[in-house]
C-alpha cells in the first residue's frame, strides 16, 4: 500500500538581504508535497528539506524553482516524494527551508556626456555586474588626443604665453593664434550600484564612483605649436553619481560627472541588462 505521511513542524524562509518570501505552506497533494510560496522578486530559488533531523536533497522535484524565478504570489514547488521512495515516506518530522537570492545580472550600455560650458562631449561605456549590489566601471573619451607645447593664462587683462614668455592683448592674439581647436578629455571611474526599487517588469539603481579624468582645451598658433588653454582645462580627481533603469532587457542612465573642483558634464547611457 502506498502511504504517505508526514507532520509539518516547520517551514523556514531562508533570506539573503531583504524579505521577499512570504506566506509559505506545505501540503500534501496526492502522490507528492506541495510548498506554496509567494515571491515579491525575481530570484534563484532553491527548497531545503530536512526529515528527522537529517538533510536530504529531493530528486524529483518541479515547479517555481531554480534560475530566474519570476516575482508572484502562490508560487509551487512539488516533490514527488512517493515516486522518488517506492511508493512510502513516513516522518514526524519534516522541515522546509526556502531560500531566495536575486540573480546576477552584466550589463553594458553606450553612454555620452556634454558639458555646456565651457562645451565638451564625450562617449565610451559602461559594463558591470549587479544582483540588489554590484560594481561598474566606466571610460569616456572625446576622441581627440594630443600633446601641449605650452600654456596659455589669462592674468592682468591678458594673455600669458609660455613658453613665448610675454603677455599679449586680445588684438594681438589674433595675429598669433590660429582657429584651429583640440577639444581632449578622457575619464575612468569605479564603482558601486545599488538596487532600490523593484515593481513587476522595471528595477531602478543609483550608483557612484571615483576615478581619474583630464578635459584640456588646445589651441594651435601660426607657427605650429599647440598651447594649452588653462582657464577651462583641468585634471584630476573624478567623482560619479547617477540612476539607472532596468526594463526587460532595456537600460537607461542618467548622471554626472565632476572632474574636481568645477568641471561638470551631464550623461545619459542605453544599453542592455542580460539574464
Amino acid at each position: 500500500m502506498k502511504r504517505l505521511s508526514f507532520i509539518l513542524l516547520a517551514i523556514i524562509p531562508s533570506l539573503i538581504f531583504a524579505q521577499q518570501v512570504s506566506n509559505i505552506r506545505a501540503q500534501q497533494e496526492g502522490r507528492e508535497i506541495a510548498v506554496y510560496y509567494d515571491l515579491t522578486d525575481r530570484a534563484n530559488v532553491t527548497l531545503g528539506v530536512k526529515v528527522d533531523g537529517k538533510r536530504v536533497k529531493p530528486k524529483l522535484l518541479s515547479g517555481d524553482l531554480g534560475k530566474h524565478v519570476e516575482a508572484g504570489t502562490k508560487k509551487r514547488i512539488s516533490w514527488q516524494v512517493l515516486d522518488e521512495r517506492d511508493g512510502k515516506f513516513q516522518s514526524n518530522n519534516v522541515v522546509f527551508s526556502i531560500r531566495a537570492n536575486a540573480p546576477w545580472r552584466p550589463f553594458i550600455l553606450a553612454e555620452g556626456a556634454f558639458a555646456p560650458k565651457p562645451f565638451q562631449y564625450s562617449a565610451g561605456i559602461m559594463a558591470g555586474i549587479v544582483s540588489r549590489a554590484g560594481i561598474y566601471v566606466k571610460a569616456r573619451s572625446s576622441f581627440q588626443f594630443g600633446s601641449a607645447d605650452g600654456t596659455i593664462k589669462k592674468e592682468n587683462g591678458g594673455y600669458y604665453l609660455s613658453p613665448h614668455q610675454a603677455t599679449y592683448s586680445e588684438t594681438e592674439m589674433s595675429y598669433i593664434m590660429t582657429d584651429k581647436q583640440k577639444l581632449c578629455h578622457y575619464v575612468v571611474d569605479v564603482g558601486v550600484i545599488v538596487r532600490v526599487a523593484h515593481r513587476k517588469e522595471y528595477m531602478w539603481y543609483v550608483f557612484g564612483g571615483a576615478g581619474y579624468g583630464e578635459r584640456k582645451l588646445l589651441q594651435k598658433t601660426k607657427d605650429g605649436s599647440w598651447l594649452r588653454y588653462e582657464p577651462t582645462s583641468y585634471k584630476g580627481v573624478s567623482l560619479d553619481l547617477g540612476a539607472m533603469m532596468a526594463y526587460k532587457h532595456f537600460t537607461m542612465t542618467l548622471g554626472a560627472n565632476m572632474i574636481l573642483p568645477t568641471y561638470t558634464e551631464i550623461q545619459i547611457g542605453f544599453g542592455y541588462i542580460f539574464n
